[in-house]
């Protein structure tokens, strides 16, 4: 069962540190914990905001905004809290990529032509449990390059993190993103056989 302390002792791991760490919220009171508990999060929120990640994508109704839309828009509505990076905005009902509609961001607030205007977004997934292992591994890559510097000094430390840094985007990340890609179309395009019609073959 991944957790977030388990993705911290692999990229720990990746830089040769076997520091046995049990917490980073709070920190466990070594130095790698401290440093852990302030780069993992930024490495996870940039790792889900690369790509539209199967296990942090949800679809919501948006909720009107207070604000008034400007000239040349017909709505506004609230951009939800979790909302890492927009998707799509949809019609109430739409599906499909192809029916995707245009829409803004300025601060908090969407505005679009849309009524009752629907949002596939990547939102904050911050349960690692839901990680699949490519993207643990590519998240842990990621972590190690920042990581690198500041538990270890000068230049060595810094060719460490442009390393880690060149391995996670040219093979980890395209390596995981490529996979959940694989799985989202296996999914949707899966050929669906009928129990009784199966039976007759």
């Amino acid at each position: 069962m991944t957790s977030a302390v388990q993705i911290c002792k692999l990229a720990l791991g990746h830089l040769g540190d076997s520091a046995d760490i049990t917490s980073i919220a709070p920190p466990d009171g070594s130095v790698q914990a401290a440093q852990c508990a302030v780069f993992y999060p930024m490495a996870r929120d940039s790792l889900l905001t690369m790509q539209d990640w199967s296990f942090a994508t949800k679809r919501v109704e948006l909720s009107l905004s207070a604000n008034d839309p400007p000239d040349g828009w017909s709505f506004a509505y609230n951009l939800p809290a979790d909302c890492l990076r927009p998707q799509v905005l949809l019609n109430d009902g739409a599906d499909r990529d192809e029916d995707a509609q245009p829409f803004v961001i300025e601060g908090q607030t969407i505005y679009t032509h849309v009524e009752n205007a629907w949002l596939r977004y990547t939102f904050a997934q911050v349960d690692a449990i839901r990680f699949p292992p490519l993207f643990v591994l590519a998240l842990s890559r990621l972590l190690a390059s920042m990581l690198a510097g500041p538990l270890i000094r000068g230049s060595e430390g810094r060719t460490l993190a442009k390393e880690h840094l060149a391995l996670a985007v040219k093979i980890d990340i395209p390596t995981a993103a490529a996979s959940d890609k694989n799985s989202q179309n296996n999914c949707r395009y899966a050929d669906f056989v009928p129990e009784s019609i199966g039976a007759r073959a």
